[in-house]
């Protein structure tokens, strides 16, 4: 524990390196507050989740067990429910909470090694790496990552009160003791119930108190037990949350993990963290490519490194703490066992602040003052030259395109060349901006044909004015679309919408609307009112149009000419 004959200038000196990295943060990233929503996952798991938006309708079970969400996070959704009704559905106060966290988080960084005997200029300059890091812009740019922040917030909490509880230990303050292994087992319950991947955090405290106990201080029996039961409580919850959810376990996820996946995924995560300069929101991981790919390597001697620096920091209990902690943060998505991301930024968010710790600790035992001074100096200037990086990536989350552009030329996999555009077109569907998003499924469909978004595609049709267009893809959705029910529907109300417009290709909309009418008046779908009264009129339309007995040819694939633009790399 660190010593001072000042307790007063120590307490000042911590003030002020906490508010140092609230303006740190703050400074760099005070624009991520009027970003919107992104269409990834934010609306799927926040816009359109009734659990979020309409929390007093649901059952309570839904509430405690949020499948809307895809694994147990109470804590997560009940804080997002809050926030949504905050702002009224708007993004800010998602945002601002999620930078207040990332603050909090990097304060929580300088506490962790302030605890652990640093010096406060070590402490600060660790807390500060982290606080500007682009790897940790994710969970606090992305209202989905809120679930991230609290994890990690809480986790780090409860590992100071731990550490609190066992320094009242040595001064004989039992009562303190239960007060803060208390607020510990607490804190520890709310970081499992934000997200599951903090279960495994209390495993790094009692290889701590295993290490003290070692070297002659007497660990109270009641941290055992306390330990213990929260490593019980957190693996039933995430045993529950991998069970119960398919989304944890999704179809990419269930081609394997282990082995190979495991060193694949360590060794795409080393080289984000030490060259942040192409972090995407996703990444083409080839899970299939088995030890052909080269990050395997590198994370085997990733892992070979880390041994070697567990091995020689055997003796100093602080640093192994600090590295346990990273270690136990990074293990449930560290693909030795099926994860539905293989590789994400907002993974490394408490691995990287506790890492940072054990090089601080580190560092404080070198034995040349020189050296640590000239460590001091990188450090002052990798902290510029990340907190520029940093800001930049904030702002890429501000649109679509920015987010996802840079991800066109991420990989030569013929299955990831349509992703980005994809992406980059639901995204600007999702702004408003349709003519864009037009001209990005033009792209997407150019590189790959992928049916199950071809009525996304016409939707955006649709929006931009491009009448003929959208019902040319509309009936080739019905063809080739896989779900013709609701490509039916959707043709039909495209005809029903625009009862004025003279159909492009009326013989292939007869059968589609026929269905709708017989559907509803078998009362198996529901119109408005208005839209029901068209179908006669527009049916007899469209028959009309057509002007023959016999049924059209067979619908050719590709048959619209949105589906047959030249590629270009241009942006939309």
């Amino acid at each position: 524990m660190p010593t001072s004959s000042s307790p007063n200038l120590d307490k000042r000196r911590d003030l002020a390196a906490w508010s140092a990295l609230f303006v740190l943060v703050m400074g760099l990233h005070t624009h991520v507050i009027s970003q919107p929503f992104t269409k990834m996952d934010d609306v799927r798991f926040i816009l359109e989740n009734p659990q979020i938006t309409k929390p007093t309708s649901q059952p309570l079970m839904d509430l405690i067990m949020t499948p809307g969400i895809g694994y147990i996070v109470p804590v997560t959704s009940n804080v997002e429910a809050a926030l949504f009704w905050l702002g009224g559905g708007a993004p800010w106060p998602f945002h601002l909470v999620g930078l207040l966290l990332h603050a909090l988080m990097a304060a929580l960084t300088y506490s962790l090694a302030r605890r652990l005997a640093c010096s406060p200029l070590a402490a600060f300059l660790a807390a500060s790496l982290f606080a500007v890091h682009p790897i940790t812009v994710e969970p606090f740019a992305w209202a989905t990552g809120l679930k991230d922040l609290l994890m990690a917030n809480f986790a780090l909490a409860a590992t100071l009160m731990v550490l609190r509880a066992f320094r009242c230990s040595q001064e004989s303050n039992e009562k303190s003791v239960r007060v803060w292994l208390t607020l510990a087992v607490t804190a520890t319950l709310l970081s499992v119930l934000s997200k599951p991947t903090g279960a495994l955090v209390p495993l790094a405290w009692a290889g701590y108190l295993v290490q003290v106990r070692r070297r002659g201080e007497v660990v109270p029996p009641v941290f055992c037990r306390a330990i213990t039961l929260l490593v019980l409580v957190s693996l039933v919850i995430t045993a529950a949350s991998f069970h119960m959810h398919s989304e944890l376990l999704d179809t990419d996820a269930a081609i394997g993990s282990g082995g190979a996946h495991f060193f694949m995924a360590l060794g795409h995560q080393t080289q984000h963290l030490l060259w942040p300069l192409d972090l995407l929101p996703r990444y083409a991981v080839n899970r299939l490519a088995g030890y052909s790919d080269p990050h395997v390597y590198f994370g085997m001697c990733v892992l070979l490194l880390v041994v070697a620096v567990v091995w020689f920091a055997r003796r100093r209990a602080e640093v192994l703490f600090a590295l346990a902690l990273a270690v136990c943060g990074y293990l449930p998505v560290s693909n030795l066992l099926p994860f539905a991301r293989m590789v994400a930024d907002s993974y490394l968010y408490l691995p990287l602040s506790t890492s940072l710790v054990a090089v601080a600790v580190w560092l404080k035992e070198l034995p040349w003052p020189r050296l640590r001074k000239g460590f001091a100096l990188v450090a002052f200037a990798l902290v510029a030259v990340l907190g520029w990086l940093g800001h930049d990536q904030s702002q890429r989350w501000a649109s679509a395109v920015a987010l996802w552009y840079p991800a066109i030329d991420a990989s030569d996999d013929p299955q990831w060349q349509h992703y980005p555009w994809m992406m980059m077109a639901e995204g600007l569907q999702f702004a408003g901006e349709f003519e864009r998003s037009v001209s990005a499924w033009e792209q997407t469909f150019t590189r790959a044909y992928v049916p199950s978004y071809l009525d996304s595609f016409a939707f955006a049709q649709v929006s931009a004015g491009n009448f003929d267009e959208a019902e040319c893809l509309m009936i080739e959705d019905v063809h080739f679309g896989g779900h013709p029910p609701v490509s039916k529907y959707n043709l039909g109300v495209l005809y029903l919408m625009k009862i004025d417009r003279a159909p492009r290709y009326p013989g292939y909309g007869i059968e589609p609307l026929w269905w709708v009418g017989s559907e509803v008046e078998a009362r198996r779908l529901k119109l408005e009112p208005l839209l029901a009264s068209r179908l006669g009129p527009r049916l007899d339309q469209l028959v009309a149009a057509w002007g023959k007995h016999e049924p059209p040819p067979p619908w050719e694939f590709r048959s619209c000419a949105s589906l047959h633009v030249t590629k270009s790399d241009a942006r939309p």
